[in-house]
């Protein structure tokens, strides 16, 4: 994998989503399962599994991790990241306590096991876990990949700051099963370092080029006023804003 800031791999992802309404981050899955065989690259042995955020829907998550293992990845999935929260029936982004979540993304960092942390889902619930957490008593670990979206860009938007592990944003466990096939072979390309076509439509017309970063524009901006905001200069921003217009983000950024 590129050790570039964040992998763009959720930009071609988020055209399609639904899911369960116990998870409106998930996907709907069609057609059958899809063999992520050969698609993380040969030194990623072992997955580390946590939620950082909201609580994950059971059927998109068993099966999540069922693609995983079916992969022949190890799959370790840490005590708390299943744990149903008191609320969860009122409320589809209901979290655990934070303290949970934080254990058990501090024992994911230090075993030195896991090749890659992959959170079940976004939601809401990251920026409690990044401000509780003892960074100091972690290890930097630059070999130890992060992937996740949505409301993960803060967690992901933390470690590019304080210079922690090769955050990455994609796909998290919830919306594995439910990636099209036609997704997965860019996936693949985009996780092995290999060039990835896309078409685009240009709004102006020009070249550019630098790192591709990428996240949810909403947590952009919290990330910004909690001093560990995404840093722009040279690189190429991909905005995630599911089902805000242009307007509304402009609203954001200000």
């Amino acid at each position: 994998m590129k050790k570039s800031l964040f992998v763009t791999l959720f930009i071609f992802i988020f055209a399609a989503l639904s899911g369960a309404p116990s998870d409106p981050e998930a996907f709907a899955v069609k057609g059958k399962g899809i063999d992520y065989t050969g698609v993380y690259p040969a030194n990623v042995k072992t997955v580390a599994v946590i939620t950082p955020a909201s609580y994950p829907a059971p059927g998109s998550f068993n099966a999540g991790i069922d693609r995983l293992r079916a992969a022949g990845l190890k799959v370790k999935l840490y005590p708390h990241a299943a744990m149903v929260p008191e609320n969860i029936k009122k409320n589809s982004y209901a979290s655990i306590p934070v303290e949970l979540r934080v254990k058990d993304f501090e024992a994911a960092w230090c075993d030195m096991e896991n090749d890659i942390i992959i959170c079940s889902r976004g939601g809401i619930g990251t920026q409690d876990l990044v401000a509780a957490v003892n960074w100091e008593k972690l290890p930097r670990r630059p070999e130890l990949y992060v992937l996740g979206y949505s409301d993960v860009t803060m967690l992901l938007c933390a470690l590019s700051a304080k210079g922690y592990g090769r955050p990455l944003a994609g796909p998290t466990v919830n919306s594995h099963p439910g990636l099209s096939k036609e997704i997965v072979p860019l996936m693949k390309n985009m996780l092995h370092g290999e060039e990835v076509k896309v078409k685009l439509i240009p709004l102006r017309s020009g070249d550019c080029s630098g790192k591709a970063v990428a996240g949810l524009i909403r947590r952009y901006t919290r990330e910004k006023k909690a001093n560990y905001g995404l840093q722009t200069a040279g690189k190429i921003v991909i905005i995630e804003s599911v089902g805000r217009n242009a307007k509304m983000i402009a609203s954001d950024l200000d």
